[in-house]
């Protein structure tokens, strides 16, 4: 069975009211009690500002967060090939979109989470690195995460399950939850279907979009390939994974656009069948107003005052401009305007 009719599958199940409540309350057993609020995810292309989004969200005292969890199960690191890899990793010439090669399996590890239940994605951990030849795996830190090679870790597995019950407890002790991810573009169907499958709250949706033009302009801007089989070499290879370059030539730059723009439309699509679960928000709009933005969030979606750390937080990270001074603009793109004006 394929995926799509595998979704498909998910999304015509209709369980009996019993089964809903006794979901329902496994649910509330894995994540503790009855949450306070919707879990969150924070869904978007990469440059696109949902590490910002992410960001702003941290300094409500309610809402625990996790940046990236997929990283560590789906990015392939340099020093294995994809033959020996798991098949759900990105290739190296992966889509620019990050659309997932496994988006149920994805899918139930971010619905999973939302619950604070960290044993799927530690299990998956485990699986790669035991297809990875027991070679190595990445270890999350708060912000993203580092490929360590277990002959020069050899305690990296109980650091993972250390990191793991570690943010099941920091989980525990918030009642709402909100997690940032890059890697379900094209596949938000999966999110919705399998949180539905499982009886899981259904999460609201904060779906960042950015011109790609200007996304191109940003990533152009995280600078050009610069790695080896240290920093350097980590470093090339991420950024040669993911930011367009300079030799693609404007027909390559016109298929990395449209690649963006065919998953969010897809995306779009599937949001607007759950408007109370699911929010646009463009990014150029979001930095010209963030604090009516997040107050239109928490207002809708959260059913809440936003939290005064909250508020402080944004005007000391965007302060009001001066009177009469023009409308705050993407900045990126202005500046890499020249590079960015023929995709």
């Amino acid at each position: 069975m394929d995926s799509s009719v595998a979704i498909a599958h998910l999304a015509d199940a209709s369980p009996s009211r019993h089964q809903g409540l006794r979901r329902r309350q496994l649910s509330e057993q894995l994540s503790g009690g009855k949450p306070a609020g919707p879990p969150i995810v924070i869904h978007s292309h990469g440059r696109s500002g949902s590490t910002l989004l992410l960001e702003i969200l941290e300094h409500d005292p309610n809402i625990w967060t996790l940046y990236e969890p997929l990283k560590a199960v789906r990015e392939l690191p340099w020093q294995i090939s994809h033959l020996e890899a798991g098949r759900c990793r990105d290739p190296w010439q992966a889509s620019p979109s990050l659309e997932p090669r496994c988006p149920l399996r994805d899918a139930m590890l971010l619905s999973s989470l939302l619950v604070c239940d960290t044993m799927p994605l530690q299990a998956v951990w485990y699986q790669e690195l035991e297809l990875a030849g027991m070679r190595g795996q990445w270890l999350a830190k708060d912000i993203g995460a580092a490929w360590h090679g277990l002959y020069a870790q050899p305690n990296l597995a109980q650091a993972a399950v250390d990191k793991a019950l570690a943010d099941r407890r920091a989980c525990l002790a918030k009642p709402q939850r909100a997690i940032k991810t890059v890697r379900l573009n094209g596949r938000l169907d999966a999110l919705y279907n399998v949180s539905q499958s499982l009886g899981l709250p259904k999460p609201v949706v904060l779906h960042l979009v950015r011109d790609p033009r200007a996304v191109y302009a940003s990533r152009k801007h995280v600078g050009g390939p610069t790695r080896g089989n240290d920093a350097k070499s980590m470093r090339e290879r991420e950024v040669a994974f993911w930011v367009p370059n300079a030799t693609m030539g404007l027909k390559g730059a016109r298929h990395w656009a449209a690649s963006l723009c065919v998953a969010t439309s897809k995306d779009k699509k599937t949001g607007a069948r759950h408007p109370e679960h699911y929010k646009l928000l463009n990014f150029t709009e979001f930095v010209r107003a963030p604090e009516a933005t997040i107050r239109g969030i928490y207002t809708r979606y959260l059913r809440r005052p936003v939290p005064q750390p909250v508020l402080d937080f944004l005007r000391s990270r965007f302060p009001a401009s001066p009177a009469g001074a023009p409308a705050r603009r993407d900045e990126n793109y202005d500046r890499w305007g020249t590079s960015a004006r023929n995709v």
